[in-house]
């Protein structure tokens, strides 16, 4: 008796792997030596920022990533102010890049932010918040607009009274 052929099982091949996209951007130069500001991604599994010109380097700036954005995180490494507003900002549940200065920053301090997508379907945002009063907003109001940032107004996000203006960039 003859058995017929039986089909063969197809070989089983791994998903393709899907390479994960992101972001590099440079900043404005700071337009103050006394910049106020933070920086937060939404969408992103990891982000990072860090001077990309000497004055930022001799300002000592850094940051720190405080993942997920939620609660009430220290709003710089040099202060114990805390924030305030994060659960209904855009930046909730994302990354927040905690700056290491309050407003010790030179003039035209230059600022790269990179930033990894989560999924490869989902938009990101970063989100540039900073004072607007007292010559500390290193004029972002005016030069983030012409890079496709958009001015979200104030959200609520700042510290103690302080509420801090968000302009925010889709990817």
């Amino acid at each position: 008796r003859t058995v017929p052929d039986q089909p063969m099982a197809s070989p089983t091949t791994p998903p393709p792997v899907v390479a994960q996209d992101g972001f590099e951007i440079d900043l404005p130069l700071t337009e103050t030596g006394q910049f106020v500001h933070g920086i937060c991604v939404v969408g992103a599994e990891s982000a990072s920022a860090s001077p990309n010109n000497n004055a930022a380097s001799q300002s000592g700036l850094s940051y720190t990533p405080v993942s997920p954005f939620i609660g009430s995180p220290k709003v710089w490494d040099d202060r114990n102010y805390k924030m305030t507003g994060v659960l209904d900002s855009p930046c909730y549940e994302g990354i927040y890049l905690r700056p290491s200065r309050h407003k010790s920053i030179k003039n035209q301090s230059g600022i790269s932010v990179k930033a990894v997508r989560s999924t490869p379907s989902i938009t990101m945002k970063l989100c540039i918040f900073f004072e607007t009063g007292r010559n500390r907003g290193g004029k972002f109001d005016q030069n983030l607009p012409g890079m496709g940032f958009v001015d979200n107004g104030n959200q609520g996000l700042g510290w103690d009274n302080n509420v801090l203006r968000m302009f925010c960039k889709e990817f």
